[in-house]
């Protein structure tokens, strides 16, 4: 016989992650940690704002987790590493119809779809 006992609350869960900045990330964070399933999307043209510029200039005051930008500081900025822990990651490019329909299949696979665009 199956228990749930010690399982996640949302074990079994998906969610397509369209937010940015603060309040989606942070609310799709918590909801991977009760056990859902969290795959976040971006645009490979414009990427969530938490991950600071790609190119980072002298002084850029984000922070590393030892210091350093590495090769790729866009994925190493406290803010992206933070908001974003427990979640799988895709890009997609929406203008192509490729990407549109691959859109459509994640969106047709995940429970919840969460963004907040303005």
């Amino acid at each position: 016989m199956a228990t749930t006992q010690n399982r996640p609350a949302l074990e079994g869960l998906r969610i397509l992650d369209l937010s940015q900045v603060a309040a989606g990330p942070y609310a799709t964070m918590f909801l991977g940690f009760m056990g859902a399933e969290v795959i976040k999307l971006e645009s490979r043209s414009r990427m969530d704002i938490n991950r600071g510029r790609a190119k980072p200039g002298p002084g850029d005051p984000r922070v590393y987790p030892d210091g350093e930008q590495g090769e790729r500081p866009y994925n190493r900025t406290a803010h992206h590493v933070h908001r974003n822990i427990n979640k799988l990651s895709v890009t997609l490019d929406l203008t192509a119809d490729r990407g549109k329909e691959l859109f459509l299949d994640l969106v047709r696979v995940c429970d919840v779809l969460v963004e907040n665009y303005r």
